[in-house]
């Protein structure tokens, strides 16, 4: 993929670089890899936002206003949003932009624009039923200024983010009107609205589950559509507020992704005999002498969670991969091979494979 070709990427042929794609993307790209359907579009990447910025010297006005930030004023917050909406979009960038939307045939259609942060905690409104391709082109500018929102800004302060490293891709799909929707979630398949599913639907959608759980492991709710008798997935969320925040919050930055066999510690006999290959699952980390057992193993899952933050930062400097996940203990088995990404804070069945 060349520079200029990582400013536009089609929805159905990017691959799961988040920081490229950001968190939708990337997720919209994995079903998409697993052959799964999902609506037509394409990715407005983060480098056509950051391009955007140098493009217009905004990256300096941004920085030079921010060593004057008043937590309680929220002028300079619309200052910079003013200023983005202002400035063009460099005229090799909206020639990919018109090139897709164009090359999709949705002359006469309607698209919907979802932000897809780098960041999963920040949250950027959707814009919906936009038609033509100056709408369009305002519409990428007004989630590009709704970064620079005066709670986001905040949010990045607090947690020492660059406003430029950070960034927003944006998702463009075209509208698919559904006969029928609803969603998945643990195993039962709920019917939203429209007319009962056919017994070929029904079957069809838990093929697509199978796939999808068997991609992320612990999941999720899944969002579909029946639409002139095609179905297709509109994403994948946590099953639930308390995995949400979990889920979202920032993990340890080990960078690290191992496979090991599972061992389940019920008791400290059980922690006897611990092998270099074994990923460990307790409920919770409660001492020290914890630690000093489990020293060997490849990794660790825990169910509720590390309350002593003196004992994270122990782990962080073994260089030791955590996760934290409260579904954990109806999940896993004794003996069956996983996957931990300590980087996602996810757990993943069998072996992690680049291919």
């Amino acid at each position: 993929m060349t520079a200029v070709q990582r400013f536009v990427v089609d929805l159905k042929n990017a691959d799961e670089d988040s920081a490229l794609h950001g968190k939708l993307g990337a997720e919209l790209s994995t079903l998409a890899l697993l052959g799964i359907n999902i609506p037509s579009g394409f990715v407005i990447t983060t480098e056509t936002y950051i391009k955007f910025l140098e493009a217009n010297n905004l990256k300096q006005k941004i920085r030079h206003l921010m060593v004057h930030f008043d937590k309680n004023d929220k002028k300079m917050a619309e200052h910079i949003k003013n200023n983005i909406l202002k400035a063009n979009i460099p005229d090799d960038v909206l020639t990919w932009i018109f090139s897709y939307y164009r090359s999709l045939g949705w002359k006469d259609s309607e698209a919907s624009l979802f932000p897809s942060p780098t960041d999963p905690y920040l949250r950027l409104a959707v814009k919906t039923n936009i038609k033509g391709e100056a709408i369009l082109i305002q519409c990428i500018k007004e989630i590009w200024a709704s970064f620079f929102e005066h709670d986001l800004l905040m949010h990045r302060l607090h947690r020492n983010l660059s406003h430029f490293r950070t960034g927003v891709a944006i998702i463009v799909q075209k509208n698919l009107y559904p006969q029928k929707s609803g969603y998945i979630q643990h195993g039962d398949i709920v019917l939203a609205k429209g007319p009962t599913l056919l017994e070929r639907e029904e079957k069809e959608l838990r093929r697509i589950e199978e796939m999808i759980a068997s991609e992320y492991f612990f999941l999720k709710k899944t969002n579909w559509i029946i639409s002139k008798g095609k179905i297709y997935i509109v994403g994948i969320s946590p099953a639930t507020d308390t995995q949400a925040k979990e889920e979202s919050a920032p993990t340890r930055p080990t960078g690290r992704i191992v496979t090991g066999v599972l061992k389940v510690i019920n008791n400290k006999k059980d922690m006897e005999g611990i092998k270099s290959d074994d990923i460990l699952v307790l409920e919770a980390l409660k001492n020290y002498d914890d630690i000093k057992a489990l020293r060997h193993a490849r990794a660790l899952v825990v169910s509720t969670g590390i309350n002593n933050p003196h004992m994270e930062l122990v782990l962080d400097k073994m260089g030791f991969p955590v996760v934290v996940d409260r579904s954990v203990k109806n999940k896993l088995r004794n003996g069956m091979v996983v996957t931990v990404d300590a980087t996602r804070g996810r757990v993943y069945q069998g072996e992690f494979r680049l291919d």
